[in-house]
């Protein structure tokens, strides 16, 4: 799969989860520091050590060496945190949707003027997660028998753009608060 530079502003920080009205655990933490290939080192060092604060219990050894951690530890503290994730009582695929629904709503394009240039940016939307089953977007000849008569047309990508809006509150209405 194709990967991109991502500037430090484009990062998923744990703000990105907190304004979705998403509840943050370790197996959020550890999607977005080690535990995944899509989302591997998307959060910064602070916000894993802010997140290990808002945790922290004097008692739990894992927690204290994470906060003692310096910047440069980065895979070490990654470690720790995916044995705090390992010990919560969490699914990582409810994590994981979190993380997909949060990158989605912070890249999903404006609607576009130019159709083709719009159906491209909503489809380069799912290259990186690998256009996952439940994906709303729907390629040109990709199991299914669209021409590309029918497929760049205003009329088809206004429905696309309409799907994935959908997509998207279905998925904040399954995952507020969990």
């Amino acid at each position: 799969s194709i990967q991109y530079r991502r500037s430090e502003r484009d990062m998923i920080t744990l703000e990105d989860f907190k304004n979705n009205n998403l509840k943050i655990n370790w197996k959020v933490i550890d999607i977005g520091c080690l535990g995944s290939e899509i989302f591997k080192n998307e959060l910064s060092y602070d916000d894993i050590i802010n997140f290990s604060l808002e945790e922290f219990d004097e008692k739990n050894k894992l927690i204290l060496r994470i906060v003692g951690s310096d910047r440069d530890e980065y895979q070490e503290i990654g470690y720790l945190v995916q044995e705090l994730a390992n010990m919560e009582k969490s699914e990582y695929k409810l994590a994981f949707e979190k993380w997909k629904l949060v990158y989605i709503k912070k890249n999903f394009p404006q609607l576009n003027k130019n159709i083709i240039q719009g159906l491209i940016e909503l489809n380069d939307l799912w290259i990186k997660l690998d256009f996952p089953e439940d994906s709303p977007c729907i390629l040109q000849g990709v199991k299914n028998n669209i021409s590309p008569q029918e497929y760049y047309t205003e009329e088809n990508y206004i429905y696309l753009y309409n799907r994935h809006l959908d997509w998207i509150r279905d998925k904040s209405n399954y995952l507020n608060g969990k």
